[in-house]
């Protein structure tokens, strides 16, 4: 949708826009690159975390599993199966 016809503030905005007034197509470009690099920082932040989320699951799940096969261990031992 066009905002820029529907309030003196967006048209002049549009205005400015289209004959590069004042600077504030560079400003907006620049405004929207920062935009776009931040989400990717983001997105990047989130997926690191989730590997090392999912790397610390996995070994506890790895730990759980040697303390079940040594308590296993150890009641074959007692009954000397």
């Amino acid at each position: 949708m066009d905002y820029s016809s529907k309030s003196a503030v967006g048209f002049t905005v549009g205005l400015a826009y289209k004959n590069i007034f004042l600077g504030i197509k560079d400003i907006a470009n620049e405004m929207g690159d920062n935009l776009e690099k931040s989400v990717k920082e983001m997105g990047s932040n989130i997926d690191s975390g989730i590997k090392e989320v999912g790397s610390k699951i996995d070994a506890g799940i790895k730990e759980v599993g040697n303390s079940i096969d040594s308590g296993i261990k150890s009641i074959q031992k007692v009954f000397g199966w």
